[in-house]
């Protein structure tokens, strides 16, 4: 059974029964991420996904660039689903706003998931400004016929895609008569970057207490940045800094390691979360 819910503008859902886990997308994406991992988590947990403002089926971004006032609306929704001290997982820039809640609001976090995330503080980078920032990650402007978007990502996905990707990316876009294009506009993914770059996250490292698993993907990301040394980095930071980490890798795996390794992802959860 699926309970749908919406505070403020945020609309997710609930499935399952059990103690509480809420999931957090990735930047540019929606709680559609998470579709081929519930199966394997319906009956351990009362699963809450939701999306985040300017995703998917939510109200849009109205300001909350920064990673704080993200950590207070996820904050909002713990406390108005009355979810008794859940379990956070965050993917990619759900890792950054997992990260920032599970730091400054530890009470609301029982532990603590980030799947190829949270070590995106990126002037640790060499020579990285935000102007380069900017021009590296900047999202495509994309206005394709639903056909021609969906061949694209098949050849970009090559040996790792699924016939179920092609709904799941659908819905992290706008479908209007036939044609594909962003669901979160070009600025607000733009303000949401700004908001990572401003933001330290090894700062907050030593301020998390709760155990955490960090799963780490192999893929390589967008732009001219090394992300194999900024994965690299970070690890050895989380190590330093945070007294109960576990970290597994995942080689040959999509950055949508949920998409891409479901099953897999499920069994590094449920053997940590125990």
């Amino acid at each position: 059974m699926t309970t749908p819910f919406e505070l403020d503008g945020i609309r997710g859902e609930v499935a399952g029964q059990g103690r509480p886990i809420v999931l957090l997308h990735g930047l540019g994406s929606s709680r559609r991420t998470w579709d081929l991992l519930m199966p394997y988590l319906a009956s351990e947990f009362a699963i809450v996904r939701l999306d985040l403002p300017g995703h998917g089926a939510s109200r849009e971004r109205r300001g909350t660039d920064d990673l704080d006032s993200l950590r207070s609306q996820v904050i909002d929704i713990i406390d108005y689903l009355k979810l008794d001290t859940p379990i956070v997982v965050g993917h990619s820039w759900g890792a950054s706003v997992a990260i920032e809640l599970a730091a400054r609001s530890p009470d609301h976090v029982a532990k603590l998931v980030l799947v190829d995330g949270g070590y995106m503080d990126f002037r640790h980078v060499p020579d990285m400004t935000w102007e380069r920032l900017r021009r590296d990650l900047a999202p495509p402007r994309i206005d394709l016929d639903t056909n021609d978007f969906t061949a694209g990502l098949q050849q970009d996905l090559g040996s790792h895609w699924r016939s179920e990707f092609a709904e799941i990316f659908k819905a992290h876009m706008r479908e209007t008569d036939g044609r594909i294009s962003p669901r979160l506009p070009y600025d607000d993914h733009l303000a949401y970057l700004q908001g990572m770059w401003e933001h330290d996250l090894c700062t907050l490292y030593p301020q998390i207490s709760s155990p955490t698993l960090a799963v780490v993907a192999s893929a390589p990301g967008p732009g001219s940045i090394d992300w194999g040394a900024l994965r690299l980095r970070a690890l050895a930071d989380m190590q330093r800094l945070m007294p109960d980490v576990r970290i597994v890798r995942m080689c040959d795996t999509l950055h949508d390691v949920p998409m891409d390794r479901p099953a897999e992802l499920a069994q590094f959860m449920l053997d940590f979360i125990g």
